[in-house]
């Protein structure tokens, strides 16, 4: 997606004429690989005082710096209470050099929320643009942004953004109505974590990691952002147990972590949900700092990467060509383990996505509730990837698409109904937030949706989505409560008279036994509609 500032209008016949801003606007239409920006098409104009005709909408005004405000139903303005962010980083963490780092510091229980969504800005002209991933281009250079080694091209900033810092860690905190990016490990953070945060409504990525010009960690450029005293790969970065959830409300483009060029990081036991693209998305460089590129000096910086136990939804709502994990380049001793993806979108390039280089991942039982005919993996001959395996996968799919060198995915296990067998539901239990963090959802201050996959509001009653499992063998059923929440189930009919449903209570399984599924057309006390079948039927939770 490119955004772009107009300077000036016109008026010529019948048309209107929008100027752009310069050199953005040079500058967004010179991106290789047709994503630049042009004027043919459709487009999406925002703050036109023209289109101020709807409840909810906003109109502001720069020279008078005036808001205007269509106010909804039952709004009183003058006992309102506005936020009006100004403020892009909230925190800034800034070491003088890789031999002079801040150290051992931990923010704990503390709420950074309101931070502005800010346009960079390039010789008075703001916009943004970009090929891929949670970055913007700051200068006219090569359409191909692999010759300049990516030197034009630089991250988003971060609510709290980190460099040359070692030891820090963020625990138990709320980033909220975040605008651009949360939480930024950009440069030289070393053995860091974020652990136990609940990240929910930001414009963009929740976390990002590394940068894209550190292909190599010891050379430098006088075009490169950090010189050879500052440059530094990020290491040793540890991202577990965090809520990230509905990112990318204003850059469909980025992903809820992203991470460049980095070296042993390991996302582990995440719940990320809703957003328009990747999940999440570690590596960089493609194939075109290999060793068949270049000879002699192949980037060695990404390596000993892991992504386990998470759990992603409702990822790819918008954008194609990626999945729940993307990976790119070379990354040895790389793993993926145990994750639990349960999306509605057909726009998956594969649920596993190695991309363009792609080499020396392992990993496995993994559970995939995704729509029939959407790939499981993308292990094709394409870009050079090699030498990725996975194995043991549940799925509703039996599509992959194969074919790169020693790249493979076995024991595949279909079941186009979700009526996962003991092994999966295991996985499914495992995957996520711990029980410790299951708390995160209450720090959450507005209500989510009650349908699908999703945590019920704080109060009164309410519904979510179960998946319900059969085991043919004892006649018992299984009740899979993706968030894990205590519930109190209902009484419900069934042929063989009143029964009460199996639910969790935390992370441990309560099967009720002796009796059938409802049958067809089946309804419970007071349902307006019938009860409906597995495997995702919808039933009321007492409050």
């Amino acid at each position: 997606m490119n955004i772009i500032c107009v300077r000036d209008q016109a008026i010529s016949g019948a048309n209107r004429i929008l100027k752009l801003q310069q050199p953005f606007g040079a500058i967004s239409l010179n991106q290789g690989w047709t994503s630049g920006f042009s004027a043919t098409g459709s487009h999406t104009i925002q703050n036109a005082y023209e289109f101020l005709n709807a409840a909810g909408n906003f109109y502001f005004n720069k020279a008078t710096k005036t808001l205007y405000y269509y106010k909804r139903s039952g709004e009183d303005m003058s006992t309102a209470v506005v936020y009006a962010p100004a403020t892009e980083t909230l925190l800034k963490i800034q070491g003088t050099s890789k031999t002079s780092r801040v150290q051992n510091l931990t923010f704990k229980g503390i709420t950074f929320a309101n931070t502005e969504a800010v346009l960079p800005a390039i010789a008075g002209s703001s916009g943004k643009t970009t090929v891929q991933g949670s970055n913007w281009c700051i200068a006219y250079a090569n359409s191909d942004w692999h010759a300049d080694e990516y030197r034009a091209y630089e991250v988003m900033s971060s609510a709290i953004n980190v460099s040359n810092a070692s030891s820090i860690s963020f625990e138990d905190n709320v980033l909220a109505h975040i605008g651009n990016e949360g939480i930024g490990f950009i440069n030289d953070v070393v053995n860091s974590k974020i652990v136990g945060n609940a990240i929910y409504d930001v414009g963009g990525s929740a976390i990002q990691v590394g940068h894209p010009q550190h292909i190599y960690e010891t050379s430098t450029n006088t075009r490169e952002k950090y010189n050879a005293s500052t440059k530094g790969i990020c290491r040793n970065t540890l991202i577990k147990n965090n809520l990230l959830y509905d990112m990318t409300t204003m850059y469909t483009g980025h992903t809820a972590i992203q991470a460049y060029f980095v070296d042993s990081l390991a996302v582990v036991q995440n719940h990320i949900e809703k957003l328009n693209y990747v999940g999440v998305s570690i590596g960089w460089g493609w194939c075109n700092f290999d060793s068949i590129a270049k000879p002699g000096n192949p980037t060695r910086t990404s390596k000993r990467n892991s992504f386990s136990n998470n759990r992603v939804f409702d990822c790819m709502k918008t954008l194609n060509d990626g999945g729940a994990l993307y990976t790119l380049g070379s990354q040895p001793g790389s793993s993926t383990w145990g994750n639990y993806v349960k999306a509605s979108t057909t726009h998956f390039q594969g649920v596993i996505h190695p991309d363009e280089g792609t080499a020396w991942y392992n990993g496995g039982n993994m559970v995939f509730e995704i729509t029939p005919g959407q790939d499981n993996a993308e292990i094709n001959d394409w870009g050079r990837k090699h030498d990725n395996h996975y194995d043991n996968i549940y799925t509703t799919s039996s599509a992959i698409t194969t074919g790169g060198p020693r790249c493979t995915m076995t024991n595949i296990k279909v079941y186009p109904n979700a009526n996962w067998p003991a092994e999966a539901q295991d996985i499914i239990k495992k995957s996520g937030l711990e029980s410790t963090y299951q708390g995160l959802w209450d720090k959450m201050n507005a209500g989510l949706p009650l349908s699908g996959s999703k945590r019920a509001p704080l109060q009164g009653p309410r519904s979510n989505r179960l998946s319900l499992v059969k085991n043919a063998t004892d006649n018992s059923i299984t009740v899979l409560n993706p968030d894990q929440r205590t519930v109190v189930p209902e009484v419900y009919a069934t042929p063989l008279g009143p029964t009460t449903l199996p639910f969790w209570i935390g992370a441990h399984q309560c099967p009720a036994r002796g009796w059938e599924l409802p049958a067809a057309g089946a309804s419970r006390p007071g349902a307006t509609a019938p009860l409906g079948l597995v495997p995702c039927s919808e039933y009321r939770l007492a409050p």
